[in-house]
């Protein structure tokens, strides 16, 4: 059995209304993927030293005002301070700076870039550069100046990594409770990007998300380019941004249209999940959780969940899933059946009047349509909607109704149950006549009793679940007659059939099977950032579908 199959977002430990799960060798491998073809910023960081000799940032563009537009990176190292080009530099007061890019250095594989473990407060990212050039002047006081230049080696790249806090709830007070308005509204990002790795690439590079300044790996420990390093990237810089909460070396999202999403998605939170049990290979199936709320409810805490979302089988097949509470999807079932529910909700006025002029019993039927159902919600269980409605109506005429009486019960029912790959929809429609005439009946007679089950297979097509109906109906309505003799004098047969074929007519108008357009409108969160393949329900009624990254660059 599929691990998703156990997913229970109703149960009283979470309560989100829909969860993204996606491993970690996915997302790797589509960070990767994005990186190959990235076109982030080429960022220039440099310093100065102010009065006292201390280094002091200043503005890339400054500083070429300031060197009569000499751009230090252009020069080579080992150049003597007697060079006109240095002595600009000199001039200018430059210390050191660097140049960096994020992106895969030279197509090489850079190992994991995120590593998400089971503390979302620490998850791991080793940011990658397709370029990162320092450039200094080294001596001075007592010895000749001179310009230092190093680059990272496109096959020993030098990796950036940090621990990055992704807790978004205030309650858990984290990194991000902290962050300037402007910056939480970009990393609680609620439109069509909002799963993306663009988007998840944002999020980690954030300077004040990171709980340390980034450690360096591939440089030799004491050596110029590690003194720098720590000095100018790690501390001046990164401090720097911390201040403002911005992104490290420009990381930017290009898109914030909103999710064409049924469900509106208001809030999130991640959350880290380790594959169960682990083992030396099961890093690759622990998954990032966005848990979302939606239409401004509460997102409840952060949960850990009893079960996996995919195995080590399915690890090849897909990336992750989405997987809807099945309240949240029950939920949206009401809003397009409502309507058909409170069609079929017939109210009928009996009257039994003696008529002395014309010396006959005149009976009349007035039906009430659009009534109002009772919903009954179930918390558990396959059956999800149980709309129920019932009627009576009773009248007499004559000394204790002994010239005639006459009744009329109405009910309605509607289930809505989901269970493996398919909607059932169970339609009730049940019309009771009483009738009495000079003390002859036949009791009561079901002028109406009609069902109609409407079964939905669910797929999906284009980010929308699509359904594919199959529909069977009975008619089980029965019009009871007295015998002829009797009928002879009463004429009782006759008014059965006349009141039978009325109320027949009557709730026939709206009692169909619910055309399939009617559901067709379901579209799931997400569907820039992923394809969609089968949808089931699980074990516990929630809709899952099965997800895969599309291509990011597009």
């Amino acid at each position: 059995m599929s691990s998703w199959q156990l997913s229970n977002l109703s149960g009283p430990r979470y309560g989100y209304d829909f969860v993204i799960a996606t491993t970690q060798s996915s997302i790797n491998a589509t960070m990767k993927y994005f990186l190959s073809g990235l076109t982030e910023p080429l960022v220039r960081y440099c310093f100065v030293a102010d009065d006292d000799g201390n280094p002091v940032p200043i503005d890339f563009n400054e500083l070429l005002k300031r060197t009569g537009n000499l751009d230090p990176f252009t020069l080579p190292g080992n150049l003597a301070g007697s060079d006109a080009r240095v002595k600009k530099l000199i001039a200018a007061r430059f210390l050191a700076g660097f140049r960096a890019q994020i992106g895969l250095p030279g197509g090489n594989d850079p190992g994991d870039i995120i590593v998400l473990g089971g503390d979302t407060s620490q998850v791991t990212f080793n940011m990658p550069c397709s370029e990162f050039t320092i450039m200094s002047l080294q001596g001075g006081l007592f010895g000749p100046i001179k310009t230092f230049k190093a680059s990272q080696d496109p096959e020993k790249p030098w990796t950036f990594s940090s621990k990055v806090d992704l807790r978004l709830d205030p309650v858990d007070k984290g990194a991000y409770t902290n962050l300037p308005k402007d910056v939480k509204a970009a990393i609680m990002n609620l439109g069509a990007d909002t799963f993306s790795v663009q988007q998840l690439l944002f999020d980690l590079t954030n300077s004040q998300l990171a709980a340390n300044p980034p450690t360096i790996s591939g440089v030799v420990l004491g050596s110029i380019e590690a003194t720098l390093l720590d000095q100018y990237f790690r501390n001046g810089y990164f401090q720097t941004l911390r201040k403002n909460g911005e992104p490290i070396l420009g990381a930017t999202i290009t898109s914030n249209l909103r999710q064409a999403s049924t469900l509106h998605m208001t809030s999130f939170n991640f959350h880290t999940q380790t594959y169960q049990p682990v083992s030396a290979t099961s890093y690759d199936l622990d998954v990032l959780n966005y848990l979302c709320a939606v239409d401004g409810k509460t997102l409840p805490p952060v949960a850990n969940f009893d079960w996996n979302w995919v195995t080590p089988a399915e690890l090849t097949d897909h990336d992750g899933v989405i997987s809807v509470n099945r309240n949240a999807f029950s939920g949206w079932f009401r809003s397009q059946l409502s309507s058909v529910a409170r069609a079929n909700c017939w109210a009928f006025d009996v009257s039994a009047k003696y008529d002395v002029g014309k010396a006959s019993v005149i009976l009349t039927v007035s039906p009430s349509g659009y009534q109002t159902p009772k919903d009954n919600p179930s918390a558990t269980g396959a059956q999800v909607i149980n709309y129920t409605y019932s009627h009576s109506s009773f009248d007499q005429a004559g000394l204790n109704g002994a010239l005639a009486k006459i009744g009329v019960d109405s009910s309605y029912s509607m289930t809505v149950a989901f269970a493996d790959t398919a909607v059932t929809v169970t339609q009730n429609i049940l019309v009771t006549l009483k009738l009495e005439a000079l003390s002859s009946s036949s009791g009561p007679s079901n002028v109406v009793d009609k069902t109609i089950v409407d079964t939905y297979s669910v797929g999906v097509a284009n980010d929308t679940l699509v359904f594919k109906k199959t529909a069977t109906s009975s008619d089980r309505s029965n019009r009871q007659h007295i015998d002829g003799f009797r009928d002879l004098f009463l004429n009782y047969n006759a008014i059965v059939d006349s009141f039978g074929e009325a109320l027949s007519r009557i709730t026939s108008t709206n009692f169909v099977d619910i055309p399939v357009t009617q559901l067709q409108n379901f579209v799931f969160p997400g569907g820039r950032t992923f394809a969609f393949k089968k949808a089931a329900f699980s074990k516990n009624q929630d809709l899952v579908s099965l997800i895969t990254y599309t291509d990011p660059r597009k």
